[in-house]
C-alpha cells in the first residue's frame, strides 16, 4: 500500500446577510476544478501502474502525472456509471480511523478480513503538496487563494471533453487489461467546512487515517479513478467519530477457526486462521494467548492495525495434529495498556494425520472402532470367538489382535501378555468389516 496526503486549505467565505456569495461562489468552483484536475493525475497514475515495462510506485507515478504538460497527452475522463462503492469503518482508535472504500452498495456480513482489498504495492510513501501546482512533488502544505491559477473545465459527465482521444499508452493497455485503481479519500473534520481538508491518495482502497483528535467526528468522501480513464464517485458521505482518549475497548465475540493451512516450517504440523466479531467500537488493536490444552504455555500475540488485510483475523502457527487448543481475545487500548477488555475464550480441536493428509503413508493406522466378540460353544471347553471391527478408510498392513483370560486379570501386565492368546491378520480384505475367529 502506498499512500500520498495532500492538503486543502480552505478560504474564509464571506457573505454580506447572506445576499452576497460570490466569494462563496469562487471557493466552490475553484475546489470543483482542483478536484478535476486531481482526478485526471489519479486516474494517469492508475493507468501509469499497469505498464509492465518497469515496476513503478503510486509516488513515481504522481510525479510523472504532475508534470507540466502530462495531461495533455492524456484523452477525456468518462465516469461510471455502472460500478457503485461504499465506504466501510474497518476499525478505529483515539486519533486514527482505518476506512476501506469497498464494491457495491452494501457491506459484506463476514466479520473477519475486510473483502474487497486491493494492494498493488509495497511499503509507503507521503508527499505534501498544495492542489493546483502544475510542478511535480512540490514539498510543502500551501495556502490556496481563490484567484490562484485555475484549471478549465468543469465536472459533470466527463472531464475534459476538448482533449483528444489519442493515447501514446494505447499500446500497453492492449498487453496489459488488468484494471488498476487510485482511491481519492477526502477528510474533514464535521462542523468546520471552513477548516482543512485532508486528500488521500491511494492504490489501497484500505487506508489508515491518522493524527486526528480524540472523539471528533470526521466527514469522509471518495472518488475512485480508474486506469481505463474513468472515475467513480462514492455518492454517500460517511462520518465516523474517533473514539476518545481513555477509552475501554469492549468485548469481542464470535471466535471461530476459518481454516488450516500446512505449516511452511514442518508439514507435520498447521496453522489455523482464526477470525473474531469486533465489540461496537472497533477498535484496532488487539491481544491472543493460545496454548495446548494438556500442556499449557502462554504465548501473548499482539495484533496491530499496520497491516489492516490481518484485522479481525490471526493466523497461529505450527499446531500439532489431533490436538486441542484454547485460545483467547481481547482488545486493547495501546495509547493506555491499563485499559482493556476481558477476555474472549474458544476451544477447538485440530484434525487428525488421517483426516488432514488423507492417506496413511505418513500418517500412523486409525484407531480400531466398534470392536465385537461373539463366543459360540463348541463341546466341553471349547469355545469359537467371533471378533469383528469396522474396516478403517484405510487398511493397515496388518492387526494384532490379543484375547486375554478374564480369570487372569490378577496378573501383571507381562504375564497377561505372556499367557494372552495372540494373532498377527492381514489387513487386506474386501469386506465392510473385518473378522477373525479363535478356537480355544
Amino acid at each position: 500500500m502506498q499512500v500520498i496526503i495532500l492538503k486543502y486549505v480552505q478560504v474564509l467565505c464571506i457573505t454580506v446577510f447572506f445576499s452576497n456569495n460570490i466569494n462563496c461562489d469562487k471557493l466552490l468552483l475553484h475546489n470543483e476544478q482542483e478536484d478535476q484536475h486531481l482526478y485526471r493525475i489519479g486516474s494517469c497514475a492508475a493507468e501509469c501502474l499497469t505498464e509492465d515495462d518497469a515496476p513503478k510506485s503510486l509516488e513515481s507515478c504522481y510525479k510523472l502525472c504532475s508534470e507540466d504538460g502530462a495531461l495533455e497527452r492524456t484523452p477525456m475522463l468518462e465516469q461510471n456509471v455502472k460500478l457503485s462503492f461504499h465506504i466501510k469503518l474497518i476499525c478505529r482508535d483515539s486519533t486514527s480511523l482505518v476506512v476501506e472504500v469497498r464494491v457495491g452498495n452494501t457491506p459484506s456480513p463476514h466479520y473477519g478480513v475486510p473483502n474487497g482489498i486491493t494492494d498493488q504495492q509495497n511499503g509507503i510513501s507521503r508527499i505534501h503538496q498544495s492542489i493546483g501546482g502544475g510542478g511535480g512533488g512540490g514539498k510543502s502544505m500551501q495556502k490556496i487563494s481563490a484567484d490562484q491559477k485555475r484549471i478549465s473545465g468543469k465536472v459533470r459527465r466527463s472531464i475534459d471533453k476538448s482533449v483528444p482521444s489519442a493515447n501514446y499508452r494505447d499500446a500497453v493497455r492492449a498487453k496489459n487489461n488488468s484494471t488498476r485503481f487510485v482511491y481519492l479519500i477526502k477528510v474533514q473534520e464535521s462542523g468546520s467546512e471552513l477548516g482543512d481538508r485532508i486528500v488521500y491518495m491511494s492504490n489501497s482502497s484500505v487506508l489508515k487515517i491518522e493524527n486526528l483528535f480524540p472523539n471528533k467526528r470526521y466527514n469522509i468522501t471518495a472518488t475512485v479513478l480508474s486506469s481505463n480513464r474513468e472515475y467513480i464517485y462514492v455518492k454517500k458521505q460517511q462520518q465516523f467519530r474517533t473514539l476518545p482518549r481513555d477509552y475501554t475497548p469492549g468485548m469481542i465475540t464470535n471466535i471461530d477457526v476459518l481454516n488450516y493451512q500446512t505449516s511452511r516450517e514442518n508439514d507435520s504440523l498447521l496453522d489455523a486462521v482464526i477470525a473474531w466479531r469486533p465489540a461496537v467500537d472497533m477498535t484496532c488493536h488487539y491481544e491472543i494467548l493460545h496454548y495446548v490444552s494438556d500442556a499449557p504455555d502462554y504465548q501473548l500475540k499482539p495484533i496491530d492495525v499496520q497491516q489492516p488485510q490481518e484485522l479481525y483475523r490471526y493466523t497461529i502457527h505450527s499446531l500439532k495434529l489431533s490436538s486441542e487448543y484454547v485460545i483467547a481475545v481481547r482488545a486493547k487500548n495501546t495509547k493506555n495498556p491499563a485499559r482493556e477488555s476481558e477476555l474472549q475464550w474458544h476451544t477447538f480441536h485440530t484434525p487428525s494425520c488421517i483426516d488432514w493428509h488423507n492417506s496413511s503413508a505418513i500418517c500412523a493406522p486409525e484407531n480400531v472402532a466398534n470392536v465385537r466378540a461373539e463366543a459360540v460353544h463348541l463341546s466341553g471347553d471349547n469355545y469359537q470367538f467371533n471378533i469383528s471391527w469396522d474396516k478403517p478408510r484405510f487398511v493397515p498392513d496388518y492387526y494384532v489382535v490379543k484375547l486375554y483370560d478374564l480369570n487372569l486379570a490378577h496378573l501383571d501386565d507381562l504375564e497377561a501378555e505372556a499367557s494372552s492368546d495372540t494373532r498377527n491378520v492381514s489387513g487386506v480384505g474386501p469386506a465392510a468389516t473385518e473378522d477373525l475367529t479363535f478356537f480355544l
